[in-house]
């Protein structure tokens, strides 16, 4: 009997594969002979062929015995939350009820329905899963690979330190030794922490893991999760954690008590910097006599955020997982450090220290590279401050300044304080005085009193205070975005006062590196040092400790980072300059657009006609690469977009790129698959790389995805839709390099010097790429939007 496949075929087999084959923990398989009996497929032969042809969601063994599911299914760690993501490629859903069944709650607010009609039945569809039932799906989630921090048992951070109050009964996480679950506890019988994974099947049966297997083999899978968490960085549990019943029924797993507990705590420092206000610095210490179980410390930094490219996307093909788990000890054998993270897997030393500059700039200080996290500090939202942002749930604030002063309120909730507040604390807070403390006037109940804002340590203001701005002035921020950039000032404390680097002092020195040079060292974020040369002293300039060292005599100066202020009318004059920049430049627009009004704010959708020679170089193209797929397409319409900003911003990274590189550089045409739903915000705002993982996943970065053909784009396109939307867009390469999911921008080109330039994007192979990922959005313009349906 012939066999062909289609999509109804490929759910079919997928539903065999799960209810008539083995599950384990790490794979879903059966037999390829009893699927093919099973299925009713007669040719073996045609049937392998099948199989191979969907390598999205069948992977056949080399001889051909064995065939796997593929699909990358996973529960939201946000969804709790509240996760606002309209492109989530993740399940909304109860992670008790679907790894266990074991949720308690009488009316559960997470909700148990997986054929909802709605967010996860579409994933189930489009995972070609809708076939299954709950219990069969239960088997999928508890794999390995689709396993997140949110859906594994964490390692009960108290019970190894001072002690868990909570104990086992109430407590949701995993009391054992942590050392013995990374195999490094020295200790063994004498350890007085728990080594049985028997006593922790409360917690594991409720996570969905098998308890009727050896304590052995559960510590050994406890400890592979953990090693594929390893990159990420730790997240210390909070108090609530700990008061999370698990069960009424698991009173009797409570651990055997062992001998008595001695503590090991880590106590933090709030080690107060000048400019690095809020910043906290992490220093173990160890206290209450000797460690019983020897091994490595535990690092424990602040949430680290999650950022996700945009772009061509299909959540059938393996992502890889960006997000940060919650326990693991830096440094333990086999796992590479958060430096290998960085680095392109290839692990370097890292100081303690290193490690805290880290945790602290990701937690106060704006960077160019964006943060997503929902706890994280957002960025100022550039769109909106540039006139209007056309993304309807955008992440970031909505504010008339660059920055946003904020306080905490009762209820644990950022408060945004008044437009003149705001405007005094931010103009205290920029003075080259670099004041240390901040009084306001606010009225509790009808008493009005003074606060103080503590500039030192933004944690101990009170109430707690943070600031909001929009991303760091850099020498490569576009003339488009430089109004509305923060410039960084770096000073430096003289005899005479602070001193802006840059500038002399009172008897005439001064420092040969300028506050824009010291500022792209400190984005770079590679290393806690910088070094310059006045005057034949050398210097040494110490984030950490914020510092700057003679090396010649050891004498130290302070430092601090400031920001340069800017009130309503300095944003108004800056605005009023661009515009009359662009009225007066002549811009280089295409010779095919079309003006009827103002220039430099001209916006327009054309579409082409369908005998012009313009819609057949694109058509053909476009239908050229796009034959290779099993479907067939045909053009509806294809619109050339026309929008003079984001074309003069494409021109500035061009010629940015040029002077940069030394050599003139040409853009290529790429295809970027997308959702109709946000098509026209690329059109008027331009691809916004920041929103990295939205849809594809980080295999290759935290960036824009593009690819070189429409085949490969089009996998990406809503399939359930009638019609489907394409862009063409123009991008800018430069210097490529071999993409990593840990860049969240691409490397340096020399890793010993902090300073030296990145690289321009990066690719999925460096000899025939297919697959580019772009991080600046300036580098890319969307140029066409091709209108298709299949047939």
């Amino acid at each position: 009997m012939a066999y062909s496949s289609n999509n109804s075929d490929v759910k079919n087999i997928v539903m065999s594969i799960v209810r008539y084959g083995y599950t384990d923990d790490n794979r879903v398989f059966i037999d390829t002979e009893k699927l093919r009996n099973i299925i009713g497929q007669t040719e073996r032969s045609n049937f392998i062929a099948i199989l191979k042809s969907h390598l999205q969601r069948f992977r056949v063994s080399s001889d051909c015995r064995d065939v796997d599911l593929v699909v990358q299914a996973k529960i939201c760690p946000d969804f709790s939350s509240g996760c606002n993501d309209v492109y989530c490629q993740m399940f909304h859903i109860c992670k008790f009820y679907l790894l266990s069944d074991m949720c308690q709650a009488k009316s559960c607010r997470f909700g148990h329905n997986m054929h909802d009609g709605g967010h996860n039945e579409n994933l189930l569809r489009s995972l070609d899963l809708e076939l299954l039932s709950d219990g069969e799906l239960r088997g999928i989630f508890r794999l390995t690979s689709n396993r997140t921090e949110w859906t594994t048992p964490k390692i009960c951070f108290l019970y190894n330190g001072e002690g868990c109050k909570s104990m086992d009964n109430t407590c949701k996480m995993l009391h054992i030794c942590r050392f013995y679950v990374y195999g490094t506890c020295r200790r063994g019988d004498e350890c007085d922490k728990n080594h049985d994974a028997q006593h922790l099947q409360g917690v594991l049966r409720k996570y969905g893991f098998d308890t009727r297997r050896t304590s052995q083999d559960t510590l050994m899978n406890l400890r592979s999760l953990y090693q594929m968490f390893g990159k990420r960085k730790n997240d210390k549990s909070t108090a609530a954690d700990h008061q999370i019943p698990i069960s009424q029924n698991d009173t009797n797993t409570r651990a055997a008590p062992r001998k008595a507990s001695r503590s090991v705590s880590r106590q933090r420092e709030n080690k107060p910097r000048n400019g690095s206000a809020g910043i906290q610095v992490q220093q173990n210490a160890i206290k209450n006599g000797p460690i019983k179980c020897a091994g490595p410390l535990m690092a424990i930094p602040p949430n680290a955020a999650m950022v996700r490219p945009i772009g061509i996307t299909d959540p059938r093909l393996p992502q890889t997982e960006a997000r940060k788990f919650n326990f693991m000890p830096i440094g333990i054998p086999g796992n590479p450090t958060p430096d290998a993270e960085e680095n392109g897997g290839v692990e370097t030393k890292q100081t303690p220290q290193k490690a805290a500059r880290k945790s602290r700039q990701r937690e106060h200080q704006p960077k160019n590279i964006p943060q997503g996290k929902s706890d994280e500090v957002p960025n100022i939202c550039l769109f909106h401050l540039r006139g209007k942002c056309w993304y309807k749930k955008c992440k970031n604030v909505h504010s008339r300044m660059l920055y946003q002063w904020q306080y905490e309120d009762n209820q644990g909730k950022w408060q945004d304080f008044a437009e003149e507040t705001n405007i005094d604390i931010e103009k205290n807070y920029c003075s080259s005085d670099i004041n240390d403390e901040h009084y306001y006037k606010t009225t509790e109940g009808s008493t009005r009193i003074v606060k103080r804002i503590d500039f030192t340590n933004f944690e101990k203001s009170d109430p707690k205070i943070r600031r909001l701005s929009t991303l760091s002035f850099t020498s490569d921020t576009s003339n488009l975005d430089l109004p509305f950039t923060t410039k960084w000032i770096w000073y430096w404390k003289s005899e005479d006062g602070w001193i802006p680097y840059g500038e002399q002092d009172g008897i005439g020195y001064k420092a040969s590196i300028t506050s824009t040079e010291i500022e792209k060292s400190y984005l770079n974020d590679t290393d806690v040092t910088v070094e310059f040369k006045t005057l034949g002293h050398a210097y040494l300039i110490k984030f950490f400790d914020m510092v700057q060292v003679n090396k010649n005599i050891g004498t130290e100066r302070k430092l601090a980072r400031r920001p340069e202020f800017v009130d309503k009318t300095v944003l108004k004059q800056r605005k009023d300059k661009v515009k009359l920049m662009k009225e007066a430049e002549k811009l280089a627009t295409p010779s095919t657009w079309e003006f009827s009004g103002d220039v430099s704010s001209h916006f327009r959708m054309t579409r082409l006609l369908a005998c012009s020679a313009e819609y057949t170089e694109i058509r053909d193209k476009f239908l050229l690469d796009i034959s290779q797929s099993e479907e067939k397409f045909v053009v509806r319409s294809i619109d050339r977009i026309e929008n003079v900003e984001l074309w003069r911003a494409f021109l500035e990274a061009k010629a940015a790129l040029n002077r940069k590189l030394k050599r003139p550089i040409e853009d290529i045409r790429l295809y970027h698959g997308t959702d109709i739903n946000i098509v026209d915000a690329i059109a008027r705002q331009g691809f916004d790389c920041r929103l990295a993982g939205t849809r594809v996943g980080t295999k290759f970065g935290k960036g824009g995805y593009f690819a070189k053909t429409s085949h490969f784009s089009n996998r990406y396109c809503n399939k359930d839709d009638k019609e489907r939307k394409m862009f063409v867009a123009r991008a800018l390469l430069g210097d490529s390099i071999m993409g990593h999911p840990s860049y969240a921008r691409p490397p340096l080109k020399d890793p010993s010097n902090p300073s030296s330039d990145l690289y321009d994007s990066c690719v999925d192979n460096m000899v025939n790429p297919m697959i580019f990922v772009l991080f600046n959005n300036n580098q890319v313009y969307p140029e066409y939007i091709i209108t298709y349906r299949p047939i």
